[in-house]
């Protein structure tokens, strides 16, 4: 929720209205495994530092012994789910990461070895790079533009006339 605080919390006091007494947790707080942050010029910042860095790649002993191209046996397929479902958060805060998270989610009920190897290899790129989405805070320059269309003949009885506005605030 963003706005003025007093907009804020009239619309916290209308909740606990209907649900009971809320917990307002203000400008830090973490979801999800997002730790969000407001900066001292109004922007947010969102990471996933703690999160990710959590996370545990599956231990090798657990697959040393199968080759590259061998289907998981039943004890790994859950850690391979696991870690899957965990690392799939970092798409919140990383776009990028979404094709590969993707594309190891079309194995999750068969993946094979080289699937775990390059799981492990996607929780370490996360490891060893942290990254920081910041939404720069907007100033308002006080314009209104107004853009207005509508059409040529008033046939509004048989659907033919447009009418709308698109209303600007800069």
């Amino acid at each position: 929720m963003s706005g003025l605080k007093t907009e804020i919390n009239a619309v916290v006091k209308t909740l606990e209205g209907h649900c009971g007494k809320l917990t307002y947790q203000g400008n830090d707080f973490t979801n999800c495994g997002i730790s969000h942050k407001r900066l001292a010029d109004g922007s947010i910042a969102l990471l996933q530092t703690e999160y990710l860095s959590a996370l545990k790649p599956i231990n090798p002993p657990h697959y040393a012994s199968l080759k590259k191209d061998d289907p998981c046996p039943g004890h790994l397929r859950p850690l391979y789910g696991s870690l899957l479902g965990a690392a799939a958060y970092s798409v919140l805060t990383r776009a990028w990461v979404l094709l590969y998270i993707i594309t190891l989610q079309r194995v999750t009920q068969c993946p094979t070895v080289t699937h775990v190897k390059r799981l492990n290899a996607l929780t370490r790129e996360f490891q060893r790079r942290p990254q920081k989405l910041e939404y720069s805070s907007m100033t308002c320059q006080r314009v209104l533009e107004l853009y207005s269309d509508s059409a040529f003949s008033r046939e509004s009885d048989k659907g033919y006339a447009l009418r709308g506005a698109t209303f600007l605030i800069e």
